[in-house]
C-alpha cells in the first residue's frame, strides 16, 4: 500500500460512523480464497488468499488491546485512612478495552500466514503516548506498538481440522490460509491478587469454600483489627469474580477488533470453535505444539492448566516466582514499587500528580509479613523517628539512617548496615528534552556534585557514598 492510499485508507476508517458499524456488525465467515464444501450454500471463491497487510494487523490489534494513555484512577474508596486516595488501580496505562481496577493483563496472540505473534503491551509507559485525538495518533499509534509485537515463529501454528481440536461447523474456515486468528488471554493470577487486595482491605478474611476454614494465618491481623471474621469470603467467590472481570475485558478487547473490521470492509467474527488448549500447547505431548505455553498437570483434573509463556508472558506464580509469598511481594511492588502506578515520582493523569499519589496509601512491609519466627522474639512496630530514642528499650533495633543521624546517631556504630546502594550504582539526573538546558537545573547538580557535598557524605555516610559521585 503506498503511502497515499494507507492514509486514504486511514482517514476512511477514522470517519466511519461508529452506530453503522454497531448496526452493521455481522459474523462474515466467508473469505476469498474459501470454500464451502457442499450444503445449500456451497460455494468456492474464484480468488486466491489475500492475508491482511502489516498495517491492516497492526491496526486491529492496536484497536484490540492497544495503550490510549493515562487510566483516570477511581477517586475515592471509603476504606482505609480518611482523606486518602484509593489505591485499588494496578497500572497506570489506560488502554481500548476496560479493566477492573485497571489490573489491564492481557495481551492477545496472533497467528496469520507470516507468523505466530504476541503482544507485551501491558508494562509499556504510558507517558510515551498521547490521547488518541484524530487519524494521525491512530497511525502514530499503531507505529508505536509495532516493536511490542514479537514474533515467536515464522510459519503459521497449525493443528488438525478434525476432533478435539476444531469444530465441526468451522473446519472447513478456521486457520485457513490468508487468515488470521487474534485469540485475547488473561492474567488470571493479577486479577485474582487484586480481587484479594481489594476484599482483604475491607477486612474480610478469606475462606475454604468447602470446609470454611480460614485460609493462611491470620490470627493476628484479626486480632489487631484489620480483618473481621464476620466478613468472611470463600476463596471461590473471589476466584469467581476475578474469572468475570478477565472474561470481560478479553470479551471486550476480542469485540473492538470485531467492530474496527466493519469499518475497514472485512469480514470475520467472534468464535470458540477452535480448541484453546491446543492453540496454547496442551496437546504438544502429541505432536500439536500450539503456542508452547508451560501447562500444569494433575491426576483427577479434567483437563491440564496453562501456566505461562516462558519469556513472553509470566504471571506471578511458580516457576516464575520461587513462591507465592514473594509472588505477593512482586505484586505489592507492581503497585507501588519505583515503577508502580502509585509511586508519587511517576508521572500520571492529574494536575497535581505527585500530590495526589503521595496521599494515596502505599504498600509497606510489616511484622504481619514475617513469615517464620523460630525463636519467637517480639516484635514491636514503632513511628521510625522514634526507633533511634528507644534503642536502651529493646535488644535490637532497626534504624533508618534518615532519623538516625538529626538524633545524633552515628552509622558506623551500627551492627549491621544495609547498603541499600549497591557498588556500581551511579546517580543520573534526567530532564525533559525542553529542559535539558535550564540553568538552574545545571546550577542545582553543580551544588550536588561539590566538593562540599561529597565531605558531608563521606563524613556522614561512609558506607552510602555513591560509586558514581565523580564521574
Amino acid at each position: 500500500m503506498t503511502s497515499p492510499d494507507r492514509s486514504a485508507a486511514l482517514n476512511g476508517l477514522a470517519n466511519f460512523p461508529l452506530l453503522d458499524a454497531l448496526f452493521g456488525r455481522r459474523s462474515r465467515r466467508f473469505g476469498v480464497g474459501m470454500s464451502i464444501p457442499d450444503g445449500p450454500l456451497a460455494y468456492t471463491s474464484k480468488l486466491p488468499p489475500q492475508p491482511l497487510s502489516e498495517i491492516e494487523r497492526a491496526v486491529l490489534i492496536a484497536a484490540g488491546v492497544g495503550i490510549s494513555g493515562w487510566n483516570l484512577g477511581i477517586p475515592h474508596t471509603e476504606v482505609g485512612e480518611p482523606d486518602t486516595g484509593c489505591n485499588y488501580t494496578v497500572r497506570p496505562i489506560g488502554r481500548t478495552f476496560p479493566s477492573g481496577a485497571a489490573t489491564h493483563g492481557s495481551e492477545i496472540l496472533i497467528n496469520d500466514d507470516s507468523g505466530a505473534y504476541i503482544t507485551r503491551f501491558r508494562d509499556l509507559d504510558a507517558s510515551a503516548i498521547q490521547e488518541y485525538a484524530g487519524v494521525d495518533d491512530l497511525a502514530r499509534l499503531a507505529e508505536w506498538l509495532r516493536p511490542h509485537i514479537i514474533k515467536l515463529s515464522d510459519r503459521r501454528i497449525e493443528f488438525p481440522p478434525e476432533y478435539p481440536y476444531v469444530a465441526s461447523h468451522n473446519r472447513w474456515v478456521a486457520n485457513k490460509p490468508g487468515s488470521t486468528l487474534i485469540i485475547p488471554i488473561s492474567d488470571q493470577v493479577e486479577s485474582t491478587f487484586n480481587q484479594l487486595w481489594i476484599r482483604t482491605g475491607e477486612g474480610a478474611v478469606v475462606t475454604d469454600p468447602k470446609s470454611g476454614r480460614v485460609l493462611g494465618n491470620p490470627a493476628d491481623l484479626i486480632d489487631a483489627g484489620i480483618l473481621r471474621r464476620d466478613r468472611s469470603v470463600p476463596l471461590s467467590v473471589i476466584e469467581g469474580n476475578s474469572r468475570t472481570s478477565t472474561t470481560a475485558e478479553l470479551s471486550i478487547a476480542a469485540y473492538n477488533v470485531h467492530l474496527v473490521m466493519q469499518a475497514m470492509g472485512l469480514g470475520g467474527w467472534l468464535f470458540s470453535g477452535i480448541n484453546t488448549q491446543a492453540i496454547l500447547g496442551a496437546f504438544a505431548p502429541k505432536g500439536i505444539d500450539g503456542y508452547g505455553f508451560r501447562f500444569d498437570r494433575r491426576d483427577g483434573w479434567v483437563q491440564p492448566n496453562p501456566i505461562g509463556l516462558d519469556g513472553f508472558f509470566e504471571p506471578l506464580i511458580p516457576p516464575y516466582v520461587p513462591d507465592m509469598h514473594v509472588a505477593a511481594q512482586r505484586f505489592a511492588e507492581r503497585k507501588f514499587g519505583p515503577r508502580g502506578n502509585h509511586n508519587p515520582q511517576r508521572p500520571g493523569p492529574y494536575l497535581d500528580n505527585g500530590g495526589v499519589k503521595s496521599r494515596t496509601k502505599g504498600f509497606a512491609v510489616s511484622k504481619f509479613d514475617i513469615v517464620e519466627n523460630p525463636k519467637n522474639l517480639k516484635i514491636v512496630e514503632l513511628d521510625p523517628a522514634q526507633t533511634y530514642r528507644s534503642l536502651d528499650d529493646v535488644t535490637l533495633g532497626l534504624v533508618n539512617i534518615t532519623y538516625l543521624i538529626p538524633a545524633g546517631g552515628d552509622p558506623k556504630s551500627a551492627l549491621i548496615i544495609d547498603k541499600t546502594i549497591d557498588d556500581g550504582l551511579v546517580l543520573r539526573f534526567t530532564a525533559r528534552t525542553d529542559k535539558k538546558d535550564d540553568p538552574r537545573l545545571a546550577a542545582f547538580i553543580k551544588v550536588f556534585r561539590s566538593p562540599e557535598v561529597k565531605r558531608y557524605i563521606e563524613e556522614k555516610l561512609p558506607a552510602f557514598v555513591p560509586a558514581g559521585f565523580d564521574s
